[in-house]
């Protein structure tokens, strides 16, 4: 029989989880398995960390052992197929959320899980499918909806759009929704509703706040990086300007010019667009569900 999962450890690392500190919960998770208690859950809770952390690579080493411990656990083969899929592993994930739907074919996320999988294996109209799927078998699930809508945003936005505003009728709250609605809004060239969306979002959500800070910053250093560069053309051009007398000189100004001013700017600008502390975002919707199962 499986040893139980000593609460404490495994309530710890979800509560860190749900506080969005997903490295902590994953080192939790890490020690308690290290300390002798080799479980699923565990395995499966510094997967699902490791994931929303954005660390795909350490996860699939714990999703590979969670499903061994639990070889008739959905939620197991849920989470091996979202760390395969976002390796860009896409046929081995669609195996995987397969297994997932063949042990619980009523459940909802057993069919995103398979959505998500066969869109990273590139096939869109089967991936259009399992969401449909999902959301028949869960039609007031906001997330299920918001993610029907993802299946659609690349080739039909109007119909994502309208998925979306499914899922904000179920949870007008939905900071994800509401970014998601305004990646519609623009594929439809809807600039002042798309921005009125992202406002939505950052007043729910600190994260996209801050993401959206973040990507603002980068305009202006694009243009200062436009101009850098007529200024670098410029410079290319000087040695043929000058007296010959001067053209050495003027070379070797050119090329440290070219070489020191691009790195400098390159630098930075990755400076001023990692400054300040980053707020977590929510975790995606298909982990977040495996860890409430935990």
């Amino acid at each position: 029989m499986e040893p139980q999962v000593p609460a404490s450890a495994l309530a710890r690392a979800r509560e860190r989880f749900g506080a969005r500190a997903y490295e902590r919960a994953a080192r939790d998770a890490a020690a308690a398995i290290a300390a002798g208690e080799r479980t699923a859950e565990l395995h499966a809770l510094a997967a699902a960390a490791l994931l929303a952390a954005g660390q795909p690579e350490a996860a699939i080493a714990s999703t590979v052992e969670a499903c061994a411990l639990a070889p008739d656990a959905p939620w197991a083969w849920r989470l091996h197929a979202a760390a395969l899929a976002v390796l860009g592993r896409g046929q081995d994930a669609v195996a995987a959320a397969e297994r997932a739907v063949a042990l619980a074919p009523g459940d909802p996320w057993a069919h995103d899980a398979l959505a998500l999988a066969r869109a990273a294996a590139g096939l869109a109209l089967e991936a259009r499918a399992a969401s449909l799927e999902a959301v028949r078998l869960a039609p007031r699930e906001p997330e299920l909806q918001r993610r029907a809508g993802d299946a659609w945003l690349r080739d039909a936005p109007e119909s994502a759009e309208a998925r979306y505003r499914e899922a904000l009728a179920l949870d007008g709250g939905s900071a994800p929704t509401w970014d998601a609605m305004a990646g519609a809004l623009d594929r439809q060239a809807r600039v002042d509703d798309a921005a009125a969306a992202r406002s939505r979002a950052a007043a729910l959500d600190p994260a996209f706040a801050e993401r959206y800070r973040r990507q603002r910053a980068f305009v202006p250093l694009l243009q200062l990086g436009a101009g850098l560069f007529l200024v670098v053309l410029v410079l290319g051009l000087l040695p043929r300007l000058v007296p010959p007398r001067l053209a050495a000189p003027a070379r070797a100004i050119a090329w440290v010019v070219a070489i020191f001013v691009p790195a400098l700017f390159a630098f930075g600008g990755a400076a001023a667009a990692r400054r300040g502390r980053r707020a977590a975002g929510p975790p995606d919707p298909q982990l977040a569900d495996v860890v409430r199962r935990l």
